[in-house]
């Protein structure tokens, strides 16, 4: 990884994460006499650095970089966006005092959003990553671990009925960006299987919990057992409190039950889903004695 480059940007306004910058390395003061240190005083609103860094780097090269800026303010965040979805964003950061890194691949740039109300600033510290860099930055990131959303709407005068021996139910979930949640819109009942949230491997189960809306009293959720269809409620919650976190075997399914609507003829059941190996929830229920 070749030397870093540092750059100090002082603006006299807060940073937007939208509007591009243009300034290029020639536009900053040099201020030691290696070179790697610069600074630039701005005065207009400015918030998306391009992949080049500037124009000090290659448009093709993944790059790690350092942010930082000068207040801890909890709304001031930087954000690594992908080129092809400039809604989208591979990268979050808390924006503080001190310097965190993130990792940029050809086409993402840079968003940098502040909060400070006026003047702020910011420090950005780069590096380019050789072939070396990269495997080693590769092979020290394991697989993220995605939860999912999902959420039920049943616009029907009663609420969910469990209905534990009928035949399987597959809501038809659509992904809504809006939300960012998985979303059926459906008036059936019956169980439903694990394979209707997911495209987990056929052997991973899954951590799941629940949450009903709208609903006059109570909701419950089940977990059945796919042959002789037994069940057991995770536990009775009233309107808008989490039920506790089941754990779901890969052929389980799971079963709702609610009160009928408090008004305008419509429940609502959220549903939060992790995957989890068996190894890993037979690990933890082991350690806890159980």
């Amino acid at each position: 990884m070749a030397e870093p480059h540092t750059f100090v940007i002082e603006s006299e306004t807060d940073l937007d994460g939208h509007t591009p910058f243009t300034a290029r390395v020639s536009d900053f003061a040099t201020g030691r006499p290696n070179g790697r240190l610069h600074y630039l005083k701005v005065d207009q609103p400015f918030g998306l650095v391009d992949t080049t860094i500037f124009g000090l780097l290659a448009e093709d090269s993944p790059k790690r970089v350092g942010i930082a800026s000068k207040f801890n303010n909890p709304f001031s965040v930087a954000r690594v966006i992908p080129a092809d979805d400039p809604d989208a964003f591979r990268q979050e950061l808390d924006l503080t005092p001190d310097v965190q890194y993130v990792t940029m691949y050809p086409g993402d740039k840079l968003g940098i959003l502040t909060k400070d109300g006026g003047r702020t600033s910011v420090t950005i510290v780069v590096n380019e990553m050789g072939e070396r860099d990269h495997m080693a930055h590769a092979l020290a990131k394991p697989p993220g671990l995605h939860w999912r959303r999902y959420r039920i709407i049943r616009e029907d005068p009663t609420g969910f009925v469990p209905a534990v021996k009928q035949e399987a139910w597959r809501p038809n979930f659509v992904f809504s960006r809006n939300d960012h949640l998985l979303v059926a819109n459906e008036v059936n009942k019956g169980p439903i299987p694990l394979d209707a949230f997911c495209t987990f491997p056929e052997f991973a189960g899954c951590l799941v919990r629940a949450r009903f809306a709208n609903i006059n009293d109570e909701g419950n959720l089940l977990i059945v057992e796919p042959i002789e269809h037994n069940r057991r409620g995770v536990g009775k919650v009233q309107n808008m409190q989490w039920t506790k976190v089941a754990w779901v075997s890969h052929d389980d399914h799971i079963a709702l039950r609610s009160d009928p609507p408090i008004a305008n003829g419509v429940v609502i059941c959220d549903l939060m889903i992790a995957k989890i190996q068996a190894e890993n929830a037979l690990q933890g229920l082991y350690d806890r004695g159980k």
